[in-house]
């Protein structure tokens, strides 16, 4: 009765297409008119008879300059081998794919399986396109622009994915397990646009309509002959062609309209709304994740060089980095067979205890040598040193010939340990690294692949440098290429590109990788080889001198790094090459850490005011936990009324609970909860808008919520996460209660900041750390921004009554470095917590200077300064200048340039938010 039509023009020459299933119906209609507008068009297809017969007719049929050109692949969705096979042909042929239609399916089918062992719907329609698709996503980004489309069906709306039985295997319905199927594809359609948001691939699912094509040729076999006929005979109105049928999988595969869409829905070539568990991002998620787990297989090496050298280590001291799992484990299980005493300097302690008991379980017998642990963390100085020292301060009788010059380890020492900041010496990618020495940490412009490159250039540049400056001395020095290997290596993957990468990796590469104890033969081979005691400063691979870039070979550029890397950890004063190699390196170990801080625990500052705060009211942000709960658990204990602006209402809720429950007796406050996420604009409005409508007075504002040493992120508004919640979020929802403050005078402003402002700086060039970003860095800016807005808002109240206070409340036990983890490394947390932990104040005593300031009678009289046991803020939060240059760039990132906050009334709502 009624189709929608691709009305498109646009053309495809150059473009290489795969449309799969395109021997019949849809999908041999889709492949044709791709063909009459110039792709290269690849009919993947299970039956390769009736995909070539399929060919033919197209050819036969359309006629005409500038067509495409059409090759067979064969692609059997039942079978995850017959998929990896069908890639990597198209792979190994196709330098770019742009534009895949997973347009193949099963409908209605009897209850069967996959030559995997899924439910054949959901394995066909789904895993094996899942699978398909993950296969060819690399080079698909690598075409850009480019789209995937996946024929789905508007069968999804009665679908569930039920992941309890996803293969039906309790209870099977045709009709139940192909709307699973089809509910999948648009799932997936969502979850691989979000993935793929911002790339250049589009993702869209479709619904055909009902179409006369082959699709649904089991059904009689599900429920009883001539049931296929009765369904067509009652359906006659609604059934389209497979040319109308075609109509939106055209549309969404060239139209250019829906180029600038992605992650949607159509049916009759128009966006359409779905079902709501196909809206729903924790239901695409769970199922990305479980077809990740559903399609993942182990893969095995094909080839591999092998370390033949019979030579042994008894009486030798190696050290290998990296030992607890992959390549190391299995170099220091070699190791220890061999007689050597072997030293694993691993991360992870635990896991390095576990591979020496599994070592020492699979090897037995006699000469073997011995196992010790050192924990080393390659990404700390301080471990690092720490590890060399140890190793240096061993007997010296444990050796018999004084050094290992094998590795050039006991003669190097503390060296070799300090200079492997760079990635372990065992794997190398020298031919696609440069050494980018203006931006050496990728700050800039920061590419994974790249800075790994870099590093793995820098381990052979570090190798042949070294080499040199030992020659003679009977230190040789090796760098290789292990090979690709099934380690733990890549195991940040995932987290790098997108979940799935580091399996669909393993895939890929399936006929090169090797598994440990393979990748472990030139490391083995340039350990303990006779041949290579001759060589020094060469690159290896698979047991073989190669040759490794033209960088990599470059004397001069080898010399700049070891000079750059010898001044990036700190050795400019230290000679390695003449000191002695019984000595211990002691410089630079010892670090002192939070000595002024010492002094504010041993001798903490306490608010002795006796001062009450009836009738007035206050609010405290951030005031669910830590320095705020204990500061609004005071202030109710002194009679104010105290508003509790928190993000989390829950939490604040919580909290009241808890204060209520341990504040007792007479001349008791009120406790009222407001809403406040200071990483929102909006919700910062809401919430002084809500206040100003209730309270007639402000009297104490304390501004005490934060965050601390974020992953780089950005706040609703796009600012640096912490320069906006620490800084500007306060800064708005100040300005926006001031006029009501300033009729509730006396009263005070207390912006609680931190001693890290002495650190920061305002960096207006790139105020969001976009450029440049570090954790620590725009910390400290964001604690020097309320430092500044205390100064600068202090002038501008100076006479009215209003005075403004900054402070350092001291080092807190609370919850704000709660993403300190994230930042640096699981355990820095509870790392710091341990070191600083003679530093670290209670809440109630990292309270004190925020109550001090709020009702001491002697801080009444002043304003405008910082508060700490020494009232002397940094020099740069001392600069009104600098002030005054913050308030006005503050103003404008706010959006409150046209509003005078000093001279409106404060009885009325402020001009900001009659319209919030």
């Amino acid at each position: 009765m009624f189709s929608g039509k691709c009305t498109s023009a646009a053309r495809l020459d150059g473009k290489t297409a795969i449309v799969t299933g395109s021997n019949t119906g849809i999908g041999k209609v889709t492949a044709k008119e791709f063909y009459r507008i110039g792709a290269k068009v690849i009919v993947a297809c299970r039956d390769v008879k009736k995909a070539e017969q399929a060919v033919s007719e197209i050819v036969a049929d359309v006629k005409g300059d500038n067509l495409g050109q059409l090759v067979v692949e064969e692609l059997d969705l039942a079978s995850f081998a017959s998929i990896k096979r069908c890639a990597k042909n198209i792979l190994q042929k196709e330098k770019n794919i742009h534009l895949l239609v997973n347009n193949a399916g099963v409908m209605a089918c009897p209850k069967g399986k996959t030559q995997d062992g899924f439910e054949t719907q959901f394995g066909v329609n789904h895993l094996g396109h899942f699978l398909f698709t993950s296969l060819l996503l690399p080079r698909i980004r690598n075409s850009t622009p480019a789209r995937i489309v996946n024929v789905s069906s508007m069968a999804h709306t009665r679908g569930v994915i039920n992941f309890e039985d996803i293969n039906y295997d309790a209870n099977y319905s045709a009709l139940v397990a192909y709307s699973q199927s089809k509910l999948a594809n648009v799932l997936f359609s969502k979850e691989l646009s979000k993935r793929l948001d911002g790339t250049g691939v589009h993702v869209y699912s479709l619904h055909p309509g009902i179409v006369q094509t082959e699709l649904g040729r089991t059904i009689d076999q599900v429920y009883f002959p001539g049931m296929r006929f009765l369904a067509r005979f009652f359906l006659y109105p609604w059934i389209k062609t497979p040319e109308q049928g075609a109509q939106t999988t055209l549309h969404c595969s060239i139209d250019e309209k829906a180029g600038e869409e992605n992650g949607l829905y159509y049916s009759d070539c128009k966006v359409k709304e779905p079902s709501a568990l196909a809206k729903d991002p924790e239901l695409a998620k769970k199922l990305w994740d479980k077809s990740i787990e559903m399609v993942h297989r182990d893969v095995e090496i094909m080839f591999s060089n092998k370390c033949k050298s019979k030579a042994r280590l008894d009486g030798k001291t190696a050290i290998v980095t990296g030992s607890n799992t992959g390549i190391g484990k299995v170099t220091a299980k070699e190791f220890y067979r061999l007689g050597a005493k072997v030293i694993l300097a691993c991360r992870d302690v635990k896991k390095a205890e576990q591979a020496v008991t599994e070592i020492k379980a699979e090897i037995q017998g006699d000469g073997l040598g011995q196992l010790i642990i050192e924990e080393l963390d390659l990404a700390s100085f301080a471990s690092i040193k720490r590890c060399a020292k140890s190793v240096m301060t061993c007997p010296k009788g444990k050796t018999q010939d004084g050094f290992e010059t094998q590795f050039g380890i006991n003669h190097l020492g503390h060296f070799l340990f300090t200079l492997l900041l760079l990635p372990r010496i065992r794997s190398s990618a020298p031919a696609l690294g440069s050494i980018n020495f203006k931006d050496i940490n990728h700050e800039k412009s920061y590419s994974p692949s790249t800075a790994y490159s870099q590093s793995k250039l820098a381990n052979v540049l570090f190798s042949k440098e070294l080499s040199r400056k030992l020659e003679g001395t009977g230190v040789h020095v090796y760098s290789l290429h292990p090979g690709i290997v099934r380690t733990e290596l890549t195991r940040t993957l995932d987290q790098v590109y997108f979940p799935g990468m580091w399996f669909l990796g393993r895939i890929f590469l399936y006929p090169w990788v090797k598994n440990p104890k393979q990748g472990a033969q030139t490391t083995l081979y340039c350990s303990i080889d006779e041949k290579t005691e001759a060589e020094t400063g060469l690159y290896y691979s698979d047991c073989k001198v190669k040759e490794p870039s033209s960088l990599a070979r470059d004397p001069e550029l080898a010399k700049k790094l070891w000079e750059t890397s010898i001044e990036m950890v700190g050795l400019k004063d230290y000679d390695v090459f003449n000191c002695s190699g019984d000595e211990l390196f002691l410089s630079n170990i010892l670090y002192i850490i939070g000595t002024t801080d010492g002094v504010l625990f041993l001798n903490n500052g306490k608010c002795t005011s006796s001062a009450r705060l009836d009738g007035k009211t206050t609010i405290v942000t951030g005031a669910n936990t830590g320095i705020g709960k204990v500061t609004a658990r005071q202030f109710y204990t002194l009679g104010a009324k105290v508003i509790l602006a928190c993000r989390d209402v829950r939490k604040a809720e919580q909290a009241v609970s808890e204060i209520v429950a341990e504040v007792k007796g007479d001349g008791l406050g009120q406790l009222i909860v407001e809403e406040l996420d200071l990483a929102s604009f909006a919700s910062i409005k809401r919430c002084a808008k809500s206040i100003l409508q209730k309270e007639k007075q402000i009297h104490l504002l304390v501004n005490n919520a934060g965050v601390m040493t974020c992953p780089k992120g950005k706040t609703q508004d796009g600012f640096e996460t912490q320069f906006g919640v620490n800084h500007l979020g306060h800064f708005l929802f100040t300005s926006l209660l001031l006029p009501r403050i300033r009729n509730s005078t006396p009263a005070r402003i207390i912006n609680v900041s931190s001693m890290a402002h002495t650190r920061g700086s305002i960096n207006f060039e790139d105020i969001n750390s976009d450029k440049n970003y570090s954790a620590i860095a725009a910390y400290s800016q964001s604690k020097l921004a309320n430092v500044l807005f205390t100064k600068e808002l202090a002038r501008r109240l100076e006479g009215t009554g209003v005075h403004v206070y900054s402070l350092h409340p001291g080092i807190v036990n609370t919850e704000i470095a709660r993403t300190v983890d994230q930042v640096f490394f699981p355990g820095m947390w509870l790392l710091g917590r341990i070191i600083l932990y003679p530093f670290v104040k209670t809440p109630e005593q990292g309270a004190q200077t925020t109550l001090h300031c709020s009702i001491d009678e002697k801080a009444g009289e002043e304003t405008g300064l910082y508060y700490r046991h020494a009232k002397e803020p940094s020099a740069l939060a001392k600069d009104p200048e600098l002030a005054k240059k913050l308030w006005v760039k503050s103003m404008e990132m706010v959006g409150l340039n046209d509003y005078d906050m000093f001279n409106c009334s404060g009885d009325t709502l402020p001009e900001p938010l009659k319209n919030a």
